[in-house]
């Protein structure tokens, strides 16, 4: 199979395949994407996907896996559920190594089918959950730093969609990666998420660009493709870029009316970025 003509102003760009294009098969929709320019993507989580089947895809058209979560068991709060969590990374790690993947999301907590947190663990403390965050994570980075990946701990809103959760704000994320003092942890900031819960935007992304590992692109309200909400993206992305962010930029959106609608606006706003970084 050829590979497919990639628009080199949309390199930075990785587009989430879990939420366009849904009617069709996944290798169907890496192709689709592939088709209109884009050369990355991403995806949830891995063990319910054909490893095998992607990984003959994407070096056939020459599309790259971004990321996609390492994690979807345990707990970084509660010793034995955060055994249960890092046996699940070293699996996904492995299968990060199989698709050439670099970049591996972490969840704080497991998530039920509608969103919320399975075990939230009133009885321990908020410092006894930091610490055993913090004793967690560094030995998830020890993992990552030994297979050459980096790890991008996700920060979730618990007020729409992930009651619960134990990194509901950036701070405390940036707070434990600033603990556990590893190139190979850092944040993935969902801006989607995080306009939700604390709002300030540039401020945030570009005062502690150095940490952040991975960005996630949707609009408030709604989780829809960019211009439909509230959040100026083409603002946000350029102020980030021009402080230095050199990662990807996730497009996790859910469209509002058709995924191709969806993809033009994601594509105009990213040529805006571009035509003004």
């Amino acid at each position: 199979m050829a590979a497919m003509l990639i628009d080199p102003r949309l390199r930075r760009y990785s587009i989430c395949v879990e939420t366009v294009f849904t009617e069709l098969p996944l290798v169907e929709r890496i192709k689709r994407v592939a088709e209109l320019g884009f050369e990355s993507i991403e995806f949830w989580g891995w063990r319910d996907k054909d490893l095998s089947e992607i990984g003959n895809l994407v070096d056939d058209i020459g599309v790259k896996v971004a990321t996609f979560c390492g994690n979807r068991k345990g707990s970084i709060v509660d010793t034995v559920a955060a055994q249960v969590l890092l046996d699940d990374l070293r699996d996904g790690i492995s299968s990060a190594k199989r698709l050439g993947c670099d970049t591996l999301i972490l969840l704080a907590d497991e998530l039920s089918r509608d969103g919320s947190v399975t075990q939230q663990y009133p009885e321990l403390s908020p410092h006894t959950k930091f610490e055993t965050a913090a004793k967690t994570l560094s030995q998830a980075a020890r993992y990552a730093e030994d297979s050459q990946v980096t790890l991008v701990l996700e920060p979730l809103n618990t007020l729409v969609d992930h009651p619960g959760y134990f990194i509901s704000h950036s701070k405390l994320g940036f707070d434990l990666i600033r603990r556990v003092n590893s190139p190979n942890l850092k944040l993935l900031y969902d801006i989607y998420h995080m306009q939700i819960m604390e709002g300030n935007l540039i401020s945030t992304l570009t005062e502690n660009v150095d940490l952040v590992g991975h960005v996630h692109v949707a609009d408030v309200p709604g989780r829809n493709e960019p211009g439909t909400g509230e959040i100026n993206y083409v603002n946000v992305c350029r102020a980030l870029i021009e402080k230095g962010y050199k990662g990807f930029i996730g497009i996790e959106c859910l469209p509002k009316t058709t995924s191709e609608a969806a993809i033009e606006a994601i594509k105009n706003m990213c040529l805006a970025v571009e035509a003004r970084s």
